[in-house]
């Protein structure tokens, strides 16, 4: 099956796995929205602390991310090799950050402005930020919601609150296309 091929990569099974389901939530996305653009990006964030040259130091507290994007054709998003044509774009992404994290860089605004024309979906989150392990000294979090993800088309990844080894994805959608995306991602 060609979805096994795709666990021989570089990913490690955390970055396979998030991935996989990255790509499973994109692609039930656009099935469910129905975009009236040709092309739809998908824009997730990676992690830049442990590939810039030279490494940021292990004490560093922050942010250090940048954008990757996917741009797919919608009809390809809506057939029937739906989930291996998104694999093989996030795939394609991930692999470019193994040339230079920032490899590019000077161009990304103009990029990002180029795909106005494109329907865009987004991840914020992710399962390795460990937003359930955090404690200000009041105790760990019950639950955790990204607020942000309805104005910009987004969907949240986090860890599951109960250590599980499981994943929480967060959607806003409108009432229509949330019933259905619960048709679709079963």
């Amino acid at each position: 099956m060609r979805v096994r091929q795709h666990n021989k990569g570089n990913l490690g099974a955390s970055g396979a796995r998030i991935v996989k389901d990255s790509c499973y939530v994109w692609t039930c996305l656009v099935k469910a929205k129905q975009p009236k653009k040709d092309n739809v990006l998908f824009v997730f964030n990676v992690d830049c602390k442990s590939r810039l040259d030279p490494p940021i130091p292990a004490a560093y507290c922050g942010n250090c991310v940048a954008d990757q994007k996917v741009m797919a054709v919608t009809k390809d998003l809506a057939g029937n090799d739906v989930f291996i044509s998104a694999l093989e774009g996030i795939d394609e992404a991930v692999n470019r950050v193994r040339d230079g994290v920032l490899s590019g860089a000077e161009t990304w605004v103009s990029d990002t402005h180029g795909t106005v024309e494109a329907g865009m979906l987004a991840v914020g989150g992710s399962p390795r930020f460990e937003v359930y392990s955090t404690d200000f000294g009041w105790g760990r979090p019950k639950k955790v919601d990204m607020t942000s993800i309805d104005r910009i088309g987004a969907f949240s990844l986090s860890e599951s609150r109960d250590n599980s080894g499981g994943i929480e994805i967060g959607l806003m959608l409108g009432k229509r296309v949330m019933e259905a995306f619960t048709t679709l991602f079963v």
